[in-house]
């Protein structure tokens, strides 16, 4: 009886251990802005170089970057990256809605449903990006075929490699050659008006 007793506290003690570093873990990871080092970087929808692509960064592009696993960062979608929802979870806004009935386009729709996929492509089979709830407004670019290409919404994300990804941002500036410091203190001088001032 005393036997089982201390292989159950062990085992209890031994899950708990293990279990701890990953509670540890997620409580210290914050969330930062990175800047992406390299041209032609890919977003991918998982964490591996076999998972399907999304879109492609540029180097100096910023990414926002909420999560880590392994060698990879999970960032918030950029705008240019594809997002679609299907057209009946939808409806127009009422910003828009006389608009909309004019020309045929909604501009933005507000989300019917709650927990409705964002996918990477207009079919049902396309990989989930993020979800929305009932009430999100969205940004509509096309109409094709039952469904909306969208800007992607704030709960859509990716995987990039971190070795892409650098902590430290760097402004970079463009250098305009055109004006030298010397010519801005030619200018400078040309400015000062000489002469006397005399009372009235």
């Amino acid at each position: 009886m005393l036997s089982s007793y201390r292989i159950k506290s062990t085992l209890i003690l031994f899950m708990f251990c293990f279990s701890l570093p990953g509670i540890v873990f997620a409580d210290t990871f914050g969330a930062f802005t990175g800047q992406i080092n390299a041209n032609g970087i890919n977003v991918r929808v998982d964490s591996s170089v076999g998972a399907e692509v999304i879109c492609t960064l540029a180097k100096g592009e910023l990414v926002e970057v909420v999560w880590e696993a392994y060698d990879w960062y999970k960032i918030r979608l950029p705008k240019e990256a594809p997002a679609y929802i299907k057209k009946n979870l939808l409806e127009c806004n009422d910003v828009n809605a006389d608009f909309a009935l004019q020309s045929g386009k909604c501009l933005s729709a507000k989300v019917i449903k709650d927990k409705v996929n964002i996918r990477l492509k207009p079919t049902e089979s396309a990989w989930i990006l993020g979800k929305v709830d009932k009430a999100t407004v969205v940004d509509i670019i096309a109409d094709e075929e039952g469904w909306y290409k969208i800007h992607p919404v704030y709960q859509s994300y990716g995987w990039v490699n971190k070795k892409f990804v650098n902590k430290d941002v760097v402004v970079l500036q463009k250098q305009d050659t055109s004006v030298k410091v010397t010519d801005t203190v030619k200018l400078l001088d040309q400015l000062i008006i000489e002469g006397k001032v005399s009372p009235s």
